[in-house]
């Protein structure tokens, strides 16, 4: 809990008061690998922070396939975003790639917090940018590389993530098909490399 406090706290200062009621609402919980925590037409309901283990949000294009829009490690939060907020049902899938602790409080205990204490909606309003931004940064980053690029790219600034997310969730993240990967190696197997 006290990594939560921090991060927020990084974000706009909390009174005594707000902590004390963060404490209040809430909850920690265990997400065992491969648990479905959200799937589509779902409300989702609950807002949760990363204490360890890796989550995966993807969704399924129009043929069916899984596209990975987020890949999220400790320190981070999540929400299905297109449902947290609206409280319509989401189009996100929202999985454990492994064991992953969690501190978590429904959507109405932080609206009640919010107009308890109105500080907090700065945070609200600052967490939302930033994720939004992170988003729009990777897209600007990877849209315009490489398939190679965008590997070199993912390994150096997600090495923890490298390690324990399965190759296929990693090509789904980075916007690679199965059939774009097999023209890609088919390539480099004919120039030898």
């Amino acid at each position: 809990m006290e990594k939560l406090i921090t991060l927020l706290r990084s974000f706009a200062p909390l009174s005594a008061e707000l902590k004390d009621h963060l404490y209040d609402i809430v909850t920690d919980r265990v997400f065992k690998k491969r648990t479905k925590i959200q799937e589509p037409g779902q409300v989702c309901r609950h807002i949760w922070f990363i204490e360890s283990g890796i989550i995966r949000i993807y969704h399924l294009d129009e043929k069916g396939r899984e596209k990975t829009d987020w890949l999220l490690k400790a320190g981070d939060l999540f929400i299905a975003t297109d449902s947290f907020f609206s409280g319509k049902p989401s189009m996100y899938y929202i999985e454990a790639l492994e064991d992953t602790k969690v501190w978590g409080t429904s959507h109405d205990k932080l609206q009640n917090a919010i107009l308890r204490f109105p500080e907090f909606c700065v945070h609200q309003i600052l967490i939302d940018s930033h994720y939004r931004n992170l988003k729009d940064d990777r897209h600007n980053i990877l849209d315009p590389m490489s398939s190679k690029e965008r590997l070199k790219w993912f390994f150096q600034t997600e090495p923890y993530l490298a390690k324990r997310v399965p190759a296929a969730i990693i090509y789904s993240y980075l916007g690679f098909t199965a059939s774009s990967l097999r023209k890609r190696f088919a390539a480099g197997n004919r120039e030898g490399k």
